[in-house]
């Protein structure tokens, strides 16, 4: 995918700035230790078409995963997660209820994206920064990924599926094969990673 381009009127600056702020004290709250990075979070897929659950159900890497994966992260890195009416809840990291374009704007000033494909990746690219993105194996990321983002992909037989109006049994074990050890090396690998590309 080419990536597009995102800018942020002063209103969604301030904003963004001053979550950053509360979020590092938010950090200081809870260690004397300094954070290795800033890592944007999203763990929650909620869109579909029309009458097609498997557009949620198939690109979904599990609760019990993405919680077992943030209580390991948020130990070294400050983890900032947007939230909405229908976001999971995650315990004890920093948590901001905003709408996507402040979400972004955040997004901004931290190192790394991580969260499954969807709108957030798009977002990261536009402003060049690093990201490790779920795909699982119902969609190719050379269909809608970034070749400078760590895509994991299953591509084992069955992939890409696509399959949008049921549950499908491939998705399940494609999101099974990926374990939070290959998500967190990503993070370790990636984090720091300078993007550039041509928009």
């Amino acid at each position: 995918a080419i990536p597009g381009e995102l800018y942020f009127n002063k209103k969604e600056i301030a904003e963004a700035e001053d979550v950053i702020k509360k979020a590092l004290s938010f950090w200081k709250s809870f260690n004397s230790h300094k954070y290795n990075g800033i890592i944007f979070i999203e763990t929650t897929r909620i869109v579909k078409m029309g009458n097609f659950p498997g557009m949620i159900y198939n690109r979904n890497w599990s609760f019990k995963k993405w919680d077992k994966i943030i209580n390991i992260l948020k130990k070294s890195y400050l983890i900032i997660k947007s939230t909405h009416s229908k976001s999971s809840i995650h315990n004890n990291i920093f948590s901001y209820d905003c709408d996507f374009r402040t979400a972004c704007a955040i997004m901004k000033y931290c190192n790394l994206f991580l969260g499954p494909e969807g709108g957030f990746p798009h977002a990261a690219a536009a402003l060049a920064k690093p990201a490790v993105v779920i795909f699982g194996g119902w969609i190719p990321p050379q269909v809608t990924g970034y070749d400078f983002h760590e895509n994991i992909y299953i591509d084992i037989n069955g992939s890409p599926c696509g399959i949008r109006d049921k549950e499908c049994d491939h998705c399940k074990e494609c999101m099974s094969l990926i374990k939070t050890e290959r998500v967190i090396q990503a993070v370790e690998k990636n984090i720091y990673k300078k993007v550039r590309h041509n928009t």
